[in-house]
């Protein structure tokens, strides 16, 4: 059975004081976790209001190898987004009368509000690739309260979720997951080192067959936490006549290529595996800790050519055998572990692989400072607005919630009461992975209603004929 989740906050915005006790009331909200060994969920609301920016805001981040990233961006995300806001050019002439500060009649946000959250997603990155190896997805919502409607501001990076139904426990709208599985993120992949090494360089990768294996046996993991010892399945797409950053979803064919196992198995007793734990030894990278300064080596034997314009001792290439052959092949490739025996079957879902051998299970997020260039601190960012007689519901969860549950069955399971939805959507969830021999996850869960009080006295009721009518959905 499992644990009573921490019910970490809850109540509604009548205590806020810059809202109305009639309007605050409008918004309850509670959040529960049920943290595992790791504890590295960070979940909170903010009740204050920002001026120019918000009324208020929910937050959660769910770190990855460490705590470090989800405690410093929980810390400095709100700060530095209202600071870069600020000393914009567009909004210096409101920096002694925010309060007055012009908002979108439509989104019911600043108009630069989307550029200053992504310039703050960016200073973070920068941050803690610095200071740290650990990263942390991030899923914001920011509200506003305006005359007639409620507007809210999603964003997210990575793997978390947020969701929002109505009254009939159907999805009005979910973010989208970065997750090397999804086409969308596949195509930005591509779109990115084809803006880096010219035309189809990620479709020339995909023509390699690659295999894992370890010669490090002093580590089980690498530091992005993937498994070892397996071969590699790469997943790739043919390349479309789409702009870099271009994010629909494409219609072009998959392919799979299925490793076979290499004989030419490296071995270096004095390199640093810290990072090489994992490695496509079919596309021979060298066995060692420094690869961004391992030069390209042409056919004629001029080693003289580097990724960054760094040197490289010319013995380097003697000690090393499976030197890279072209520079662009430094590149990183979606794939997923296999087991060696004949079934093939398949031990993890798709990955996204850097040269340094690390994996990820996400396309995007804060930190990592390991990861390959196209994983990025990019935001998504939509805007909703609801009118104030419409009841709906928003699920803000980890993926300790999403890898258990669809959209469907969290706005089934949810109810209508956010206390309750959020306990036992964490409760299930960790049953499900504790009586399913899923790995344990932390599972953070904010649920926050809109207009609960519409939706108490029409019991049964939308508030209205059409409870969808009074959403408004803006990409």
């Amino acid at each position: 059975m499992s644990p009573k989740p921490d019910l970490m906050a809850s109540g509604d915005f009548s205590e806020a004081e810059h809202v109305s006790p009639e309007v605050g009331s409008k918004l309850e909200y509670a959040i529960s976790m049920i943290p595992c060994k790791k504890n590295e969920d960070y979940a909170y609301c903010h009740l204050s209001k920002i001026e120019g920016i918000c009324d208020g805001c929910f937050l959660l981040f769910d770190s990855h190898c460490g705590k470090d990233a989800g405690a410093r961006c929980a810390k400095k995300f709100l700060t530095y987004t209202n600071d870069i806001f600020w000393s914009m050019v567009e909004n210096q002439q409101y920096v002694d009368d925010k309060a007055n500060a012009p908002v979108s009649g439509t989104t019911g946000f600043s108009a630069f509000l989307d550029e200053a959250i992504e310039r703050a997603c960016m200073k973070l990155d920068e941050e803690i690739k610095k200071k740290t190896t650990s990263g942390t997805t991030l899923c914001v919502c920011f509200v506003m309260f305006g005359e007639k409607r409620v507007f809210l501001k999603f964003v997210n990076v990575g793997d978390s979720r947020a969701m929002v139904k109505n009254a009939r426990n159907e999805v009005v709208f979910a973010t989208k997951d970065h997750k090397p599985n999804s086409p969308e993120e596949q195509e930005r992949i591509i779109g990115h080192y084809d803006s880096i090494h010219g035309s189809n360089s990620f479709a020339r990768f995909q023509d390699l067959e690659h295999v894992m294996h370890s010669p490090s046996s002093s580590r089980a993991t690498s530091r992005g936490g993937s498994l070892r010892g397996g071969k590699t399945n790469v997943q790739g797409e043919r390349r479309s006549q789409r702009s870099p950053r271009s994010t629909s979803t494409r219609g072009g064919e998959q392919e799979e290529h299925h490793g076979n196992e290499d004989d030419n198995n490296s071995t270096s007793s004095k390199d640093d595996h810290s990072l090489m734990d994992n490695i496509p030894a079919s596309v021979s990278v060298i066995l060692g800790s420094k690869l961004s300064q391992i030069a390209a080596v042409k056919s004629e034997g001029d080693a003289s050519n580097t990724t960054n314009g760094e040197t490289v001792d010319p013995d380097e290439n003697a000690k090393n055998p499976n030197a890279y052959k072209v520079a662009d092949k430094r590149i990183s490739f979606i794939g997923q572990f296999v087991s060696d025996d004949p079934s093939g079957s398949k031990l993890s879902e798709l990955r996204l692989f850097s040269p340094s051998g690390a994996s990820y299970g996400m396309s995007r997020s804060i930190g990592d400072r390991n990861s390959p260039r196209s994983m990025l601190p990019q935001p998504d960012i939509t805007n909703i607005s609801f009118d104030y007689d419409t009841f709906a519901m928003v699920i803000i969860a980890s993926d300790g919630l999403w890898d258990t549950r669809t959209n469907e069955q969290a706005a089934f399971i949810s109810g209508t009461d956010v206390q309750k939805g959020s306990k036992k959507l964490c409760m299930l969830s960790w049953d499900d992975r504790a009586y399913s021999g899923k790995p344990m996850d932390d599972i953070s869960v904010i649920a926050f209603s809109l207009n609960a009080d519409t939706l108490k006295k029409n019991t049964g009721s939308s508030g209205g004929s059409n409870p969808e009518g009074g959403c408004c959905v803006i990409s």
